[in-house]
């Protein structure tokens, strides 16, 4: 029936983050409001307005929402760049992650990496990655919050910002404990841890320390669970803060108490107990005295048990206990009596727990109904701009296959225009070059007609004109020989005379005979005339 002590640790830790949280807010509450009352408005109003806005988000989400876009508005007025971003880094944060507003955290995530784009702002950038990672982790979709860790990762690292490396190790490292992959979920848990000791961050040293023994616990490495937990104990001691050394005695004492080593549970749980009184808060005081009550319950030594017990009674901040707490008294009531013999006591106790479980229970089932009417509700809205997508995406393929087909005719038309012209201009060709063959074919007659004609009239001439000369010279000739040149000098005349005319007929047959159309024949014939006529 007694509650884990495991369980305990957490339950005390948040009790008293949440009580020093509570003091620290209202002394920024006060300090925040002086700022707002300064009649300049200028970037310190800005990050004033932001920090209020942070303090409100533990109370309400509304007011939170109300003062982070005072401050964006105020921002965008100012041209303050930082102011903008630090909007949807917060924003983001509140809605995105705490609430698990899935849909609006993509949406100012989408608008803060197109603010990043438009100022080509890496910094900007990485933080607009890293608020998509934190959004999909709130929603439990780890894969598409890993895939933007490491875009933010591949940014940080470039930009050397050493700061935010630390955060999203750790974040990494949670996603993959959540999941049970405890070995990955180490391997960042100690990238973090690395990444904090170069930047010489000794308060998230602690709370990197205590995520590892957490890390080794769940492992069941009792050694390096023990180790983590004394370093962040002595880190804590470094710092001297009593709180972080009341929450790692805390987290020592649950270790021990699982491995039944009581003394030693009893040790760190009165050394947190001490601490409280001085640092802590009533509620602390009664949450460390029920600590140390159970211990000694478990150890069975049932009257120091009473003792401490008794003391939480007088201390009316016992009635301020959450339901889950006032269950573990009542749990730790009757274990007490149950120890001491006091069974009617017991027997009385139960009653009243299993009233305070069924209430719990109704509770429970209540906030479970409504948490699925949520996520009902949710999800209808998600399955409606689905579908909303779903017809613009099919309208939008419509329109694309109208615009491919478009194109298609446009090409295919364009290509049988281009066939027809060059099959045109193929026709236009094929009859030119008929023409040009037909040309060529009438030129070609013409030209055989002519050397024909030309050896014809060659022929004639040699054989008719050339016989006839040929013959007046041979005649003139012989009649030399008869009759004295000198008393008629004609006959010599009419002899020279054939006889040039036998010349010029031979070079006119020469001229016409198609055989001596040739350079050789050309050169030759001027040889000839050129000797003949020097001499």
């Amino acid at each position: 029936m007694v509650i884990a002590s495991q369980k305990i640790f957490v339950g005390l830790l948040l009790t008293v983050l949440s009580t020093n949280l509570h003091a620290q807010t209202t002394r920024q509450k006060d300090s925040l409001r002086r700022v707002f009352m300064k009649v300049k408005v200028d970037t310190n109003t800005v990050w004033a307005l932001m920090d209020y806005g942070k303090i409100m988000s533990d109370e309400s989400v509304d007011s939170a929402k109300f003062y982070y876009t005072k401050s964006f508005n105020l921002s965008k007025k100012l041209g303050h760049k930082k102011g903008i971003s630090a909007y949807y880094s917060n924003m983001i944060f509140l809605l995105g992650y705490r609430r698990g507003d899935k849909s609006q955290g993509i949406k100012l995530s989408k608008d803060f990496e197109a603010f990043a784009q438009k100022e080509q702002n890496e910094n900007m950038l990485s933080k607009a990655y890293f608020s998509y990672a934190i959004t999909y982790q709130g929603a439990n979709q780890f894969d598409s919050s890993i895939f933007y860790y490491d875009k933010a990762l591949h940014l940080f690292q470039k930009l050397r910002n050493d700061i935010e490396l630390p955060v999203v190790y750790t974040n990494i490292s949670n996603i993959y404990r959540n999941q049970n992959m405890f070995d990955i979920a180490l391997e960042y848990a100690e990238k973090a841890r690395q990444a904090d000791l170069k930047i010489k961050d000794t308060l998230s040293l602690i709370a990197d320390y205590v995520n590892e023994s957490i890390i080794y616990y769940e492992k069941n490495n009792k050694k390096e669970e023990e180790r983590c937990n004394r370093e962040a104990l002595r880190l804590s001691e470094l710092v001297r803060s009593p709180y972080r050394i009341m929450i790692a005695c805390t987290n020592m004492a649950s270790m021990y108490e699982d491995r039944k080593q009581y003394d030693l549970s009893l040790y760190y749980h009165k050394r947190a107990y001490e601490l409280a009184k001085d640092y802590g808060s009533e509620i602390n005081k009664v949450e460390f005295l029920l600590g140390i009550a159970h211990a000694y319950v478990k150890k069975k030594d049932f009257s120091e048990a009473n003792k401490y017990l008794m003391i939480a009674n007088k201390n009316e901040a016992i009635n301020e206990l959450s339901l889950e707490r006032r269950l573990f008294l009542i749990e730790l009531k009757i274990a007490l009596y149950k120890g001491m013999g006091k069974y009617r006591e017991a027997a009385d106790l139960l009653e009243d727990y299993s009233i305070i479980s069924d209430s719990t229970y109704v509770i429970a089932t209540q906030e479970r109904v409504l948490e699925f009417n949520n996520k009902l509700k949710k999800a209808e809205s998600e399955k409606v701009i689905l579908a909303k997508e779903v017809q613009i995406n099919k309208q939008k393929l419509w329109i694309y296959l109208l615009l491919v087909a478009t194109v298609a005719l446009l090409l295919l038309g364009f290509l049988f225009y281009r066939y027809q012209r060059k099959k045109q201009e193929a026709k236009s060709q094929k009859i030119k070059l008929l023409e040009q063959e037909n040309e060529f074919v009438a030129v070609k007659s013409t030209l055989e007609g002519q050397l024909n004609e030309r050896v014809r009239i060659s022929k004639e001439i040699h054989d008719d004109l050339g016989s006839s000369l040929t013959s007046i010279s041979l005649l003139t000739e012989v009649l030399k020989t008869k009759v004295d040149s000198k008393t008629v000098p004609e006959v010599a005349k009419i002899s020279t005379t054939s006889a040039r005319m036998v010349d010029s007929l031979n070079e006119i047959v020469w001229a016409l005979n198609v055989h001596n159309d040739t350079l050789n024949s050309l050169v030759a014939f001027i040889r000839k005339y050129a000797r003949d006529f020097l001499q």
